[in-house]
């Protein structure tokens, strides 16, 4: 039966083949590989790209729809502590008067010239 497997002795040329292999393979591994990059590589690697549009600003309509449920509930909320305030509670005095600062700065900030939020939409 005839062996057909690898067998380097079979071979009197492998030795020496195997030999100026390794140096090839030595040769290259001790070398650094010198990369070069053509000079004209980032502009052509640009000309690929194509041209975007520049996006729109994004809208503003959820803090615009926030700021204005705010001021409903802010505006809700001083109707109903009205009674508590007229009956001399200070508690509810105090916290209605801060209820109508924050009301009050709500509605300078919308109204400010400039204001994002008011010429959104």
């Amino acid at each position: 039966m005839q062996d057909l497997g690898f067998n380097p002795d079979s071979n009197p040329h492998s030795v020496a083949n195997d030999k100026a292999f390794e140096r090839r393979l030595d040769q290259a591994l001790a070398t650094a590989p010198q990369p070069s990059i053509p000079q004209d590589f980032a502009a052509r690697v640009a000309a690929l790209v194509p041209a975007s549009k520049p996006l729109p600003p994004p809208k503003f309509a959820y803090a615009r729809n926030s700021m204005i449920l705010s001021g409903f509930a802010l505006f809700v909320a001083l109707l109903i502590l009205a009674p508590q305030a007229t009956a001399g509670s200070i508690d509810a005095i105090v916290f209605e008067w801060i209820l109508c600062a924050e009301l009050s700065l709500l509605a300078l900030y919308v109204a400010l010239p400039g204001n994002p939020v008011r010429s959104a939409g």
